[in-house]
């Protein structure tokens, strides 16, 4: 009888990509073909979705991993040789990739016909052109939130530094992002501060 042939060990490489994480999915996948694959709650990873593409890169077969759980996103290419896997059989692939970032949930394959559009959303939240900050003035001595939160004006060193984030707009009607105020009924106050930086 012939002896099983044994599967080499795996030789760990992993290829860092240079694109933003946010915009991966995208770049690279969006418009090829390419499987989503989710694991609903892992109890270590949390609600994690795997996206896989196979590519030739210099004559070597290789995946383009997207892995993406409730903290974070990771984004690179392995190459098939990496893998304890038959890589003509995507859920053998799948299966050593959940292994290989310790998921204790298999995956299963995603079909539903929204899942890219989804997943752009997704990824557009990491991205935010946006941002709201909060500022509040504390005098000397106060220690409530109640005391900080009826300040109604600030010193002149705290109006300085608020010119410097920018411009005071009048709420009402502001077409600008307003980050939650109101800019119908004023509810929210009458004023506030708004500024631009690099398109942001």
């Amino acid at each position: 009888a012939a002896a099983a042939a044994e599967k080499p060990e795996p030789s760990t490489q992993y290829y860092a990509i240079e694109v933003p994480l946010e915009e991966a999915y995208k770049t690279y996948f969006i418009g090829q073909t390419h499987w989503n694959f989710y694991a609903e709650n892992d109890q270590d990873i949390g609600p994690c979705v795997l996206s896989l593409k196979q590519e030739s890169s210099h004559e070597q077969e290789r995946f383009r991993v997207l892995v993406r759980s409730s903290n974070c996103i990771s984004h690179g290419c392995l190459p098939a040789t990496s893998l304890l896997a038959n890589p003509y059989i995507k859920e053998e692939v799948v299966v050593s990739i959940g292994k290989e970032i310790g998921l204790t949930e298999p995956f299963s394959r995603t079909n539903h016909p929204s899942a890219e559009q989804e997943l752009l959303r997704i990824d557009e939240s990491f991205n935010s052109r946006q941002m709201k900050i909060g500022l509040v003035y504390v005098e000397a001595g106060q220690t409530t939130e109640e005391e900080m939160f009826n300040n109604r004006t600030g010193g002149n060193d705290f109006e300085t530094f608020m010119s410097l984030l920018g411009d005071r707009v009048k709420l009402k009607r502001f077409a600008g992002y307003r980050g939650g105020l109101d800019v119908e009924y004023e509810q929210t106050g009458e004023e506030s501060l708004y500024s631009e930086w690099n398109d942001h």
